[in-house]
């Protein structure tokens, strides 16, 4: 049902990849190196979003073996046997019986589900049908499509926070990404800030030290979060914020609004030319506006 995510063998080679470019650092190295102008331009951070168990089980042993460090941010609402929404919609599409799917509340009435691809793609474009729609109209959403499924949700998708625990007291850095990972512009400001504020919170009382780097949900500055969240994440005491608009970090970012990108080919030339066709892409609209300052 994910055909394209890295299996754990190619994600070693991947690392093997990205060291052999790149000086790679943790996340608040890199930032403190960036504000004091000691950063090389060949330096990359490596960060993971949600909180999965499979990060601690098994990026984090590739990642020790490897010898590089990495940030996991955490959505601290689906911790202790949650599934996140998107889960729900993939395990149900994956466990549907019969070659087509119809989902008339979505407007679906012969969705073909009859071989893995099929499902992968039919998962794909329920996901990105609802994702956007408001938080309480995405749940009767996917709720609508576990009642048609009936799948058996796992329990174990999640990492508990004893596990998150373990993962810092491995080196790893541990960060926020909201309770339930909502796109925070189909929140109110009280419910935005709440989610904001809340992860930084329950991650604080699960590890007993302050949490200081925040990933933006879905991350696209404009569709997904906008100035008001920046503020927000700004006032909550994060010292950086990362969003999911491709490019390179360079001193005129905002600290509270830095580009990242996901370079997943699978060949070792094509990772690397994803690497270097990233250091020539400049990120647009991720200037922090002027009645905020920079960082």
């Amino acid at each position: 049902m994910l055909p394209f995510e890295p299996t754990a063998q190619k994600f070693a080679r991947m690392l093997s990849w990205l060291a052999s470019q790149y000086r790679v650092l943790p996340l608040s190295e890199a930032l403190h190196r960036l504000n004091t102008g000691a950063l090389s331009a060949a330096s990359a951070a490596i960060t993971f979003d949600d909180g999965y168990r499979d990060n601690l089980e098994v990026a984090a042993p590739l990642l020790r073996a490897a010898g590089l460090p990495a940030t996991f941010f955490i959505a601290t609402g689906f911790l202790d046997g949650g599934v996140m929404w998107n889960d729900c919609v993939t395990e149900a599409v994956r466990s549907t019986p019969g070659s087509t799917l119809a989902l008339p509340e979505l407007g679906i009435h012969a969705l073909r589900v009859g071989s893995e691809l099929e499902r992968y793609n039919a998962a794909d474009m329920i996901i990105r049908r609802i994702k956007h729609l408001p938080l309480a109209t995405r749940a009767d959403a996917v709720q609508n499509v576990l009642q048609v499924c009936k799948p058996k949700l796992p329990t174990n998708l999640m990492m508990t926070p004893t596990e998150v625990r373990a993962l810092r007291a491995q080196g790893f850095e541990v960060g926020a990404h909201t309770r339930r990972h909502p796109i925070l512009c189909q929140l109110d400001s009280a419910s935005a800030r709440a989610e904001i504020e809340g992860s930084r919170d329950d991650l604080q009382a699960i590890l007993g030290e302050p949490v200081q780097l925040f990933a933006y949900p879905n991350g696209r500055k404009g569709v997904d979060f906008d100035d008001s969240h920046l503020e927000m994440v700004r006032e909550a005491g994060f010292q950086a914020a990362l969003s999911t608009d491709a490019g390179v970090v360079t001193s005129a970012a905002s600290q509270w609004l830095l580009p990242r990108f996901t370079p997943w080919r699978q060949s070792s030339l094509g990772f690397r030319l994803q690497l270097l066709r990233n250091q020539f892409r400049r990120p647009l609209g991720l200037q922090e506006p002027s009645t905020i300052g920079t960082a």
